[in-house]
């Protein structure tokens, strides 16, 4: 069964975009398959620069970023991710000691996976982001009775 069945309400009013950035081709493949599967619309980037244009073009709905990049430093990758957009932020990285984890965090990701991910469980938390972050944000206003 599909997650997305299970939480089909995250996925209610539009397709989540998300942005994926990972240094590596294989990685931001599978990472925008997992999440292509589970209804999640993506563009997937092999380096932190390209990445960040695209952020500064298109509105996205999460970030998935890995901080190993060739091109860039993934934490100060983060940090800009951090100041372009207030979509959540998912760490997903090979760098998996407790104090990377913390920094990544520290730094401004809503979460951090470590990998090798399970598809299912990346799924999860997108969604358990997705879902928290549209429960934030402010309401359209409503259009005045005539």
């Amino acid at each position: 069964m599909k997650l997305q069945a299970l939480a089909g309400d995250v996925i209610a009013a539009h397709a989540p975009h998300a942005l994926v950035i990972d240094g590596d081709p294989a990685g931001a493949a599978a990472v925008a398959a997992a999440l292509d599967e589970c209804g999640v619309a993506t563009c997937a980037w092999v380096a932190g620069v390209g990445g960040l244009r695209s952020l500064a073009e298109d509105e996205v709905d999460l970030v998935v970023i890995d901080v190993e990049q060739p091109d860039v430093s993934g934490w100060e990758l983060l940090r800009r991710v951090r100041r372009m957009t207030a979509a959540p932020v998912l760490v997903l990285s090979a760098r998996a000691s407790d104090v990377d984890v913390a920094r990544g965090l520290a730094l401004g990701a809503d979460d951090y996976v470590r990998k090798p991910f399970s598809p299912i469980e990346l799924e999860a938390r997108a969604h358990a982001l997705l879902r928290r972050a549209a429960a934030a944000a402010p309401a359209a206003p409503r259009a005045a009775a005539v």
